[in-house]
């Protein structure tokens, strides 16, 4: 009973609109779930800062949701990727909440690829993250790569998350329309009026088999809907 919604757009000066639409959603299905979810919020630029401490969905919604319509575009900043996993660790390590078995999950929602840091990095504080705190991290994108750059990013950024899954054990769950990024999972799913409509397994194939698979496989999905 899961309803998947993709948020995206052809005009990159809209991503930070389409994160804050995104966030915002979140909460609201999350609230309607499960208000006693404790949910904190950490953001980042250059730097990473905790901005609402973890607490229960519904002590804490509306400073969440103003915190994030609050967030504006610092063209000139960065992403630092790493700084803010740090403060998540940090977050959810000093948390005076009790666990009470519930499981940990940090989602990780950029608008941008990774500046001021390097791949080790964020490696580094993604392991660290796992290890000191439990939590599965999933990680959400909403942006296009219009340079060479940013694809060159986004291609060390995969491989990065790739060694993380296979060295640490790590689940890494990745919302994306883009067929390169999807060629870097292991299995993937398809999701059609927020339905499962289709499931690739890449068991022994190549990246570029697979690959192959999911263009051939996302052409005919385009082209029944024409």
């Amino acid at each position: 009973n899961t309803t998947y919604t993709f948020y995206t757009t052809n005009d990159q000066n809209d991503r930070l609109t389409y994160l804050q639409k995104a966030a915002n959603d979140f909460i609201d299905q999350l609230t309607g779930i499960s208000k006693e979810s404790n949910v904190g919020l950490v953001t980042f630029a250059s730097s990473a800062s905790q901005d609402v401490s973890m607490n229960a969905l519904e002590t804490n919604n509306n400073q969440l949701k103003n915190t994030i319509n609050g967030l504006y575009d610092q063209l000139e900043s960065g992403t630092n990727q790493a700084s803010g996993l740090s403060e998540v660790e940090k977050m959810l390590s000093n948390s005076n909440i009790k666990n009470n078995g519930r499981k940990k999950y940090v989602i990780l929602l950029t608008d941008g690829c990774p500046t001021q840091t390097t791949a080790e990095m964020i490696e580094n504080q993604a392991t660290a993250l796992k290890k000191n705190t439990g939590a599965t991290l999933i990680t959400i994108d909403v942006g296009l790569f219009d340079t060479n750059k940013d694809l060159k990013n986004a291609k060390e950024l995969m491989e990065l998350f790739k060694k993380i899954n296979k060295e640490n054990h790590t689940t890494i769950v990745m919302v994306t329309h883009d067929s390169l990024v999807a060629s870097y999972s292991n299995r993937l799913l398809y999701l059609e009026d927020g339905k499962i409509s289709k499931c690739l397994e890449r068991n022994n194939k190549t990246q570029e088999e697979y690959y192959r698979d999911i263009i051939a496989i996302t052409t005919k999905m385009d082209l029944a809907h024409v």
